[in-house]
C-alpha cells in the first residue's frame, strides 16, 4: 500500500483510521544500496585491520557505535515521520488550506513534494535516510547524524592507528 510516494509496510487500525508503523520513503534505494554498504564497509575495514586484537574496550566501543548507527538509520528510514490524514474541514481555527495536498493542515505541518504527503513538523527530505524528516522521526535522525559522525571519526582513527 502507498501513501503519497511512500510505501507502507505495516499499519493497524486506530479509531477507524490507519496507524502507520513501518513506512519507506521514496529514496529507500539510496539508503539500502549506498548508505548501509558504506557504514558496513568502513566498519569491516576497521575490524579487518586488527581491531579484534586490540584492547577489549576499543572493540566494545566500536561494536556499540556500529550497532547504534545501523539501528538509528533503521529507525529514521522506516518510522512514520508524522504523516497527517486529510481533513476536509479545519480541525482548529489556526489551520490553513494546502492546495498541493488538497487538505487542511496546521501551520507547523508542511507538504513534502518528494514524499507527496503532509508531514507534521516537516524539516526536510533526506535522501541518505530515504525519507522525510518530521516530528516523529526527528529524534532518531539527530541520533543518526551524531552517531555517524562519531563512528566515522572513531573508525578513521582506528584504521590509521592499526595500519
Amino acid at each position: 500500500q502507498r501513501v503519497g510516494n511512500m510505501a507502507v509496510l505495516s499499519q493497524t487500525q486506530q479509531d477507524g483510521r490507519p496507524k502507520i508503523h513501518v513506512v519507506m520513503g521514496p529514496y529507500w534505494p539510496i539508503t539500502l544500496c549506498c548508505v548501509y554498504p558504506l557504514i558496513v564497509g568502513i566498519s569491516v575495514v576497521a575490524y579487518t585491520r586488527g581491531l579484534a586484537e586490540t584492547h577489549p574496550a576499543l572493540f566494545a566501543i566500536w561494536i556499540a557505535l556500529t550497532i547504534g548507527v545501523i539501528l538509528s538509520l533503521a529507525l529514521v528510514s522506516c518510522r512514520d515521520p508524522g504523516i497527517m490524514y486529510r481533513h476536509a474541514t479545519p480541525q482548529r481555527e489556526d489551520w490553513i488550506w494546502n492546495d498541493q495536498a488538497l487538505t487542511y493542515r496546521p501551520k507547523s505541518a508542511k507538504f513534502d513534494p518528494e514524499c507527496a504527503v503532509v508531514v507534521e513538523g516537516f524539516d526536510h527530505t533526506c535522501p541518505w535516510t530515504g525519507t522525510a524528516i518530521g516530528t516523529q522521526n526527528m529524534c532518531a535522525f539527530k541520533s543518526f547524524v551524531c552517531l555517524v559522525f562519531i563512528a566515522v571519526l572513531f573508525d578513521g582513527i582506528l584504521i590509521s592507528w592499526l595500519m
